[in-house]
């Protein structure tokens, strides 16, 4: 399909006023789950409607990340240093803002498929337009909502003597590439829309499209803009021991997805220790199983090692690689995933490796990423003896996972990825789901467990 060329922006509140006049004030949009929004622009599109109460505008979305904000006066103080330092330069999302304050005007609507963990269990709106749905199904419920626009943060090539006028959907490819091949099959009409910033690793392969893709390129202020940083969390001695009990269910050879926190961050450390350093490593497994008998598990040194398929690139995978843990390349690729998210070193990492070896890492759609239905015989080729490892709240003793929600109905997350890569593992030969879980919990001063006969919600 041809297409003009794209319209370049210098001004947000400009091209949002135009975008609201094209569409006759009334707007349903659509933006990624968590870094790979037009923060700008968006923005820009909420103050316009509103100020006006004849407007309307109806956001999709997963994940709006929020600055953390003190309460009192004396938390401010000690906390404001601390978050100029962590998160100077981001352009907070005004909609979130006021979603978070019970401020937000009756004529905006906000809706999300997965929620920033905890942060809006007690709000009315946030939950009653939570989107229950698998991260695979999210391309499919967003073509349902007839969508206007979809408003992407996008990078461009860094490297001077690139004659590439191509962009990036970087660190968002995983719905976005869903809702291009809809469009390419004349399912939707939608506008697809670019925020530059020059912050953002320009990542090739998949997640490299024409600039003709785009209607409209927003540049400009926006473009020197920080992206969100994620710091990274404490890594405590539970976690430890569970990274390194789930280190040896992983086989040399194999394929690895795992995903974010201080779970993932303790199982990345164990996987290069026994990568590095193989005789301590086996000294501490021996500690943790005790008398138990553990020649069944894997405990080698990697030397085929394993290829990387997640559907987030979390920091430490980059670390697995530079560990020479993940290096088994199908067709020329180490990684493939749907986003990322992380610290800010991350994104300068990125930014600053050779452009041979991130080309060895592919941002793509999530359907490849998590879904069975597409391309499943070059997945059970590929994918030998996947380990999909990830996180939850609580089990029972029957083996029911709660990893999203609450038994009183409240939303803590959302259900993501996880069940994708449940499913996944049983439709691939000798794949294995892995959860871990810290045993206890403490909450109000009292100690328990997370291990429980039933719960009201799996």
């Amino acid at each position: 399909m041809n297409r003009q060329a794209s319209q370049r922006w210098q001004q947000a509140p400009k091209l949002a006023e135009h975008l609201l006049d094209t569409h006759g004030g009334h707007l349903t949009v659509a933006m990624p789950l968590g870094l790979g929004k037009a923060n700008h622009l968006i923005n820009a599109l909420y103050q316009q409607v509103k100020a006006n109460p004849g407007y309307s505008l109806n956001i999709l979305t997963a994940l709006s990340l929020q600055t953390p904000q003190a309460g009192s006066s004396l938390e401010r103080s000690f906390f404001e240093p601390i978050r100029k330092r962590l998160y100077a330069g981001y352009a907070d999302l005004l909609y979130a803002e006021d979603l978070i304050a019970d401020k937000l005007p009756d004529n905006v609507q906000v809706s999300e498929f997965f929620l920033q963990a905890g942060a809006y269990l007690d709000n009315a709106h946030a939950q009653g337009n939570y989107i229950c749905a698998n991260y695979s199904h999210a391309s499919a419920y967003l073509l349902e909502k007839q969508i206007d626009l979809v408003l992407q943060m996008v990078a461009h090539n860094h490297l001077k003597d690139s004659q590439c006028s191509d962009l990036s959907l970087s660190c968002n490819p995983d719905i976005t590439l869903e809702l291009l091949a809809a469009r390419a099959a004349g399912e939707t009409n939608f506008t697809l829309i670019a925020e530059l910033n020059d912050a953002l690793p320009f990542m090739a392969n998949n997640a490299q499209l024409p600039e003709s893709e785009f209607a409209h390129i927003l540049e400009g202020e926006c473009a020197e803009a920080s992206l969100f940083n994620v710091p990274k969390s404490a890594v405590a001695l539970t976690d430890y021991a569970a990274g390194f009990h789930a280190s040896s269910l992983v086989r040399d050879g194999g394929t690895l997805q795992i995903g974010i926190g201080s779970a993932g961050d303790a199982l990345a450390h164990a996987l290069i220790m026994r990568q590095q350093n193989n005789a301590g490593y086996k000294q501490i497994i021996a500690i943790l199983n005790g008398n138990k008998d553990i020649s069944h598990l894997h405990l080698e040194p990697f030397d085929t090692g394993l290829y990387g398929v997640s559907e987030m690139l979390v920091d430490v995978f980059l670390d697995l690689m530079q560990a020479g843990v993940i290096k088994r390349e199908v067709n020329g690729i180490l990684m493939q995933a749907g986003f990322f998210l992380g610290p800010r070193s991350m994104y300068q990492r990125l930014q600053d490796m050779p452009e041979q070896q991130r080309n060895k890492i592919n941002m793509t759609d999530i359907g490849y990423i998590n879904g069975t239905h597409i391309d499943f015989n070059n997945k059970q080729q590929n994918r030998q003896h996947a380990r999909f490892i990830n996180n939850a709240m609580k089990a029972t003793l029957l083996g029911a996972v709660v990893s999203d929600a609450l038994d009183s109905g409240q939303v803590v997350s959302g259900v993501g990825g996880q069940y994708d890569f449940v499913r996944q593992s049983f439709a691939l030969r000798d794949a294995r789901s892995i959860i871990m879980l810290k045993a206890l919990r403490n909450s109000g001063g009292r100690r328990s467990s997370n291990i429980v006969w039933e719960y009201g919600h799996t």
